[in-house]
Order: structure tokens, then sequence, then C-alpha cells
């Protein structure tokens, strides 16, 4: 039998990082290849028609050249973890990226969808400072007692939120959604293996296997 290399699921996660942070350099870079020097044309101060034509025509040059640079929503909130292994992968399909469009998804990996609650609270500021499992609709609730219950015996810090009847398991697409403490989606669904779900989001799920794959 052999040993097994100890695989930190949490230091590969850091390497799958660095494709959002490539995205949002190579994003500056795009922004930056334009300057407001290289837009500059003669006759932009004179009180002339080829002034107003300077002056109109550079007008267009911004426009063309510099709107991409604010409005990028879609790199600002689009972007995710993509095959992590402490994030449990549902089968479905995320949203395809887009600079400036970004959309909502609760697809394990995206940002966790925002939403205004009837008391005029933001759904964020109810997160807790570990994980946050949103109960979404009454079917989750015989799960999320399990996974609040592996949770706590494995020392996982999480907060319970119950929003049933609020209309957000059509957002979240699912009765139960497990948010990290960086606000990313982990997971999804109507019912899971607790201990199993609790164990891949803190990494000891795929250092097991990484174990039996090299015995």
């Amino acid at each position: 039998m052999t040993t097994a290399p100890q695989h930190d699921a949490r230091v590969v996660e850091k390497l799958l990082r660095r494709a959002v942070h490539q995205r949002t350099i190579a994003e500056a870079v795009t922004n930056y290849s334009t300057l407001p020097a290289h837009l500059l044309k003669e006759n932009l101060d004179a009180e002339t028609p080829e002034g107003e034509r300077a002056r109109a025509d550079m007008n267009k040059a911004i426009v063309a050249a510099k709107t991409r640079e604010f409005k990028t929503l879609g790199v600002v909130l689009g972007s995710r973890y993509e095959d992590s292994p402490i994030i449990v992968d549902d089968g479905s399909a995320p949203p395809v990226e887009h600079h400036a469009n970004f959309e909502p998804s609760a697809h394990p990996g995206c940002l966790a969808p925002h939403a205004w609650l009837d008391d005029e609270t933001s759904l964020y500021d109810h997160f807790g400072l570990g994980y946050s499992l949103l109960v979404l609709a009454d079917a989750g609730a015989p799960a999320a007692d399990a996974i609040e219950k592996a949770a706590r015996a494995a020392g996982v810090p999480l907060k319970r939120i119950d929003l049933r009847g609020k209309g957000l398991e059509k957002l979240y697409e699912a009765p139960l959604a497990l948010i990290r403490p960086d606000q990313y989606v982990a997971w999804r669904g109507s019912n899971a293996d607790a201990v199993k779900l609790i164990n891949t989001i803190r990494g000891i799920e795929t250092r097991t296997a990484a174990r039996r794959a090299a015995s």
C-alpha cells in the first residue's frame, strides 16, 4: 500500500481562483489599451465648425472605446469558481460569462443571488460569519436538520436561515442552498448525505478520496 499525498482542497481552490484573477486582469489590460491621450484630436477647443466636429468625433470615440471600462458588472459579480473540490456541482449549466451582463444564478460556484426581503433588509445582511444554510421551502426542512447536525458535529460554523414563504425558492431553484463565508454558493438541492456534504465543503471528502485512489 502506498501513502497518498496530503491534498489540501483549499490549496486547490486557490489555484482555481487564478482563473478569476486572470479574467479580471485581462479585462483591465483591455481597458488600459486605450488611454485619454489616444483619443485627443485637433481643434477640440476651437469655437468653430471644425471644433464642433472634433468634439463630436471624440465623443463617439470615447463611447466606443471606454464604455466597456465602466460597464463591467459581469466581471465584478459574474466571476465564479469552477471545478472546486469544496463546492458540490449539481450538474446544471452556469450562465454564460460576459464582461457587462450579469445574470444572477445559484449554480454552485456562483455568487449567491441577492434579494431584498419583506422587511426591506438585504438577504446578505442575514448571512452568518461562517456558512449559511438557506431554508427556502418546506421540502428542505428535514435535510436542513441533518445538515445542521452534521455541521455542529464537525465544528463547522453554520447559521440556519429560515426563508420559507419568501419566494426565494424560484430564485435559487432549490429548497435549500448552502452559502460559503465569501457569499458564493457551495451547494443547493433538496436532500443530501449531510455528513458527506459537510466533509466535502471542508475538504475532508477530497482528501479521503485521494487516499483511496492512491492505496
